[in-house]
């Protein structure tokens, strides 16, 4: 799983490659109970806070196999929140 960290322009970015060739691992619990789930986590809380920063987060499947993540934040001074 190739992960990449640098910088482009004026941009800051993490990247990681996956070829959807692993093993799958079951999460204890049913849907609902404590610890199966919560607020802020996954790909759509991490997108709030990325953007939170101006920040971007692309993520998909890829055309053949595999997934891609990458997220991106302008160098330079963070806001505070």
């Amino acid at each position: 799983m190739p992960i990449r960290v640098g910088a482009e322009r004026d941009q800051a970015f993490a990247e990681v490659l996956d070829d959807g060739v692993g093993e799958h691992h079951e999460v204890p619990g049913r849907p609902g109970e404590a610890g199966t789930r919560s607020d802020g986590s996954g790909l759509a809380g991490l997108a709030r806070r990325v953007a939170g920063q101006g920040g971007v987060v692309m993520a998909g499947a890829l055309p053949d196999r595999g997934y891609q993540l990458r997220v991106s934040v302008p160098l330079g001074e963070a806001p505070i929140s």
